[in-house]
């Protein structure tokens, strides 16, 4: 009781500060909203991913975090709550919605304000439907669909990384940049969970340790080769994308994104000591989700101004705050209604 009061208090301090903010520059606010929205809702979504795999694939880490990972796929309903804020500044976010799209036709069939609404709620229904178990989720029906989920997955997160983050820079499109936000979520996921779960047996330290290093180097793989092709090709509309955060922060935040999410990770998963101790496991997963936050800021705070640098970390206490409370409040309301629809 007195964490769940100590959470609310952090809120309402939180949403004051944040309302403060906007009444002096609304665009950083909303972009420091943005900021977090896009973190804090990777970690739900991300762990509804390793759900549906862990369903068709088992294993010995899949039985230790499911329930960690069911927990936080159970907040997706909550977390889209946040996307709300992010449709209403759109405007002030996203410089087509105030333009319209560079291309007429690209306007008229996808970079205008219903259709971003649109795929908003479809998406957001359509994971709270899988993360609730309103469908079929055991036996062979339950690993189609899973199998189909995952496709559905795929799908709505390729066309929103380009609505919510791609999009801050007009003209620019990335393949990879889906692919890239699905691994990220998932390893955001993968780390929290790994941080929250007890009683992990040693087995399974090792099958952790092996994916997350997967995820990660797969992260790495996808940020690298992204940046070294449009760089490669010199085309102005896709290398602006870089120029855009080639500022002193920007470069600061990258390097630091690298080094602490991936590259001294990668060099602790190397010895067996750290892949064998959940305690040393659980430093990793620190290490990865600090570097998953300092690249977020790098994808959108770079290209605002300071009021969003400092109002970005008090977005993410307030979104963080309001999933504690709704996973006390509405948690055990949302697992029996999953358990219900799984067996009914």
């Amino acid at each position: 009781m007195r964490g769940r009061r100590l959470a609310f208090i952090v809120a309402v301090l939180s949403a004051a500060v944040l309302l403060g903010g906007a009444f002096f520059h609304l665009r950083d606010a909303a972009a420091a909203w943005l900021s977090g929205f896009v973190l804090v809702v990777g970690v739900p979504v991300g762990a509804l991913s390793l759900k549906l795999i862990g369903r068709l694939t088992g294993g010995v880490w899949y039985s230790t975090l499911e329930p960690t990972l069911t927990a936080l796929s159970l907040l997706i309903p909550v977390v889209g709550i946040g996307a709300v804020p992010v449709l209403l500044s759109a405007s002030l976010l996203y410089p087509w919605v105030a333009s319209g799209a560079l291309d007429p036709s690209v306007g008229a069939f996808y970079l205008n304000a219903p259709l971003l609404v649109l795929r908003t709620i479809v998406a957001f229904v359509g994971w709270s439907v899988l993360a609730l178990d309103l469908l079929p989720s055991e036996g062979q029906r339950g690993r189609i669909v899973a199998g189909l989920g995952l496709v559905f997955h795929a799908v709505v997160t390729t066309f929103l990384a380009y609505d919510w983050v791609l999009a801050l820079t007009p003209g620019f499109t990335s393949s990879a940049f889906g692919t890239e936000t699905i691994i990220v979520w998932m390893l955001s996921a993968l780390a929290l969970a790994t941080a929250l779960a007890r009683d992990v047996p040693r087995k399974a330290t090792y099958d952790i340790a092996g994916l997350m290093a997967a995820m990660i180097m797969g992260a790495g793989y996808m940020v690298f080769f992204q940046f070294l092709i449009i760089w490669y090709g010199d085309l102005p509309d896709t290398v602006k994308f870089y120029l855009a955060r080639e500022n002193a922060a920007g470069i600061v935040l990258m390097v630091a994104s690298l080094l602490v999410g991936l590259v001294v990770p990668m060099f602790l998963l190397a010895f067996e000591p750290v892949r064998g101790s959940i305690g040393r496991l659980r430093g990793v997963a620190l290490l990865v989700l600090a570097g998953i936050v300092l690249y977020r800021g790098w994808l959108v705070l770079t290209l605002f101004g300071p009021t969003a640098w400092v109002l970005a970390p008090v977005a993410v206490i307030l979104s963080a705050m309001v999933l504690v409370l709704a996973q006390g409040q509405t948690g055990g309301l949302l697992r029996r209604i999953g358990e219900e629809a799984g067996h009914g």
